[in-house]
């Protein structure tokens, strides 16, 4: 094959890579914001009446999942995508889709 015989190939790559680390980037976030609401609902209620006592265990879980939901993409698109300035914008266009979808899903689940 002669380099100019299928100059889509270098070009889809990145854009590829990309649509790959925004679709982890929305699983993360959803997965962020599917913490939170359950820390939400099962401690501060949904109108902001606080429900029981705080259980440490139950806590650390939801913080942790919280920052893991953003963290851990960070560190694949760096890895995958091997620059800052390329995870931005995975995270860029995962944030959109999300911000999209999970007042969808919301309502959709009637909350």
């Amino acid at each position: 094959m002669s380099p100019g015989r299928n100059p889509q190939s270098r070009s889809e790559t990145p854009v590829r890579k990309e649509a790959a680390m925004s679709a982890l980037w929305v699983l993360g976030l959803h997965f962020t914001l599917i913490c939170y609401f359950m820390f939400q609902l099962e401690y501060v209620g949904l109108f902001g009446t606080r429900r029981g006592p705080m259980d440490p265990f139950y806590t650390a879980f939801t913080v942790i999942g919280m920052i893991a939901g953003v963290v851990l993409p960070s560190v694949v698109s760096y890895l995958v995508l091997g620059s800052w300035r390329m995870v931005s914008v995975a995270a860029l266009l995962g944030g959109v889709i999300c911000s999209v979808s999970v007042p969808l899903l919301l309502r959709y689940a009637g909350l």
